[in-house]
This record gives C-alpha cells, sequence and structure tokens, in this order.
C-alpha cells in the first residue's frame, strides 16, 4: 500500500510539472 501512495504522489508531481511546462 505504501509503495502505490508513494508512486502516486510521484505521478502526481509529474503531472503538474507538466501541467506548468504547458
Amino acid at each position: 500500500m505504501s509503495n502505490v501512495g508513494s508512486r502516486s504522489h510521484v505521478v502526481c508531481k509529474n503531472v503538474l510539472r507538466l501541467a506548468g511546462e504547458l
């Protein structure tokens, strides 16, 4: 469960970064 949450957090961070670039 911890791994999934951590991975999801990383994905969210990447999405936010991509959104900022756009």
